[in-house]
């Protein structure tokens, strides 16, 4: 397996940098190619990801990750948190772009891996928030073959009360406290507006009851974050979409950063399997 870090991608919309690592086993095949999204206050390299990347690198896939231009983190430290400006300006139709963006540079022939990848055989996934936008890319880019959602946001809109917007709107800024790294992480009120404004494009709901390519939800029964209920809900919008439920499992389904093990959690290798069996029988066929 060979393993290809902080791949540099220019963006033609602003004015940072999208780093990315790439999980292939070297081989005269061309390979699926799965590009993955990570979530709020999350990164790349954060937790079990590089056990995610290798895991499905030796079934078989090229897997690809990537930061967000403005989750925070820089070229020079990707898996910290130094550009609290950025992240504070981070919003929902910049990470589609983003991942647009991603997309654009992986299947360009010019792409210097480009001889390992099957421009037939696409998928996203995405954790979280990282779902959402791959939910919403996955639906209207017709180089994505399927999509995979993680414990994703459901409806984004919902995320926040009208009294929180109220009184954001007043201060403008709102923080998140990130427990572990003991930041309070600014969030400017123009991710509220941004989504007031595009609501059409960031219609989660609407994405997957019009997804006419293959749909796989996972999401665990004891998640903190996105409550089980909600994926449930989701599930009956669209009757051709797959949905699993992992019992036990928390919203990273069983996560954490650092991992100080070099093993998969049960729940993860659970979330794994599922979905190397959904893609392998769909790019099978």
């Amino acid at each position: 397996m060979k393993m290809i870090r902080n791949i540099e991608i220019n963006s033609k919309v602003h004015d940072k940098q999208i780093l990315a690592d790439l999980f292939f086993t070297e081989n005269d095949e061309v390979q699926p190619l799965i590009i993955f999204s990570h979530g709020f206050k999350g990164f790349k390299d954060w937790g079990h990801w590089d056990m995610i990347a290798a895991y499905f690198a030796e079934a078989g896939f090229c897997f690809l990750k990537f930061n967000f231009s403005h989750n925070g983190t820089t070229v020079n430290a990707p898996d910290s948190f130094g550009d609290l400006e950025a992240f504070s300006q981070n919003n929902y139709t910049l990470e589609i772009s983003d991942l647009g963006e991603v997309l654009d540079t992986v299947l360009a022939d010019s792409f210097e891996h480009a001889d390992h990848i099957d421009l037939t055989r696409v998928a996203l996934i995405g954790h979280s928030r990282g779902g959402a936008v791959s939910l919403l890319k996955g639906n209207q880019d017709d180089r994505v073959s399927a999509v995979i959602g993680w414990a994703p946001i459901y409806d984004i809109g919902s995320r926040w009360s009208a009294e929180m917007r109220n009184k954001w709107k007043a201060d403008d800024i709102h923080y998140i406290s990130n427990r572990r790294t003991r930041q309070q992480m600014p969030m400017d009120y123009q991710i509220v507006q941004n989504y007031v404004d595009n609501q059409d494009i960031l219609d989660v709901p609407r994405a997957i009851r019009t997804m006419k390519k293959p749909l796989l939800i996972i999401h665990g029964d004891q998640d903190e974050a996105i409550d089980h209920e909600e994926g449930m809900k989701a599930s009956l919008w669209n009757r051709s979409m797959s949905f699993e439920t992992i019992k036990g499992a928390g919203h990273t389904f069983g996560g954490t950063h650092p991992m100080n093990t070099s093993v998969l959690p049960v729940h993860s290798q659970i979330l794994v399997n599922k979905t190397r069996v959904f893609l392998a029988d769909l790019f099978a066929k």
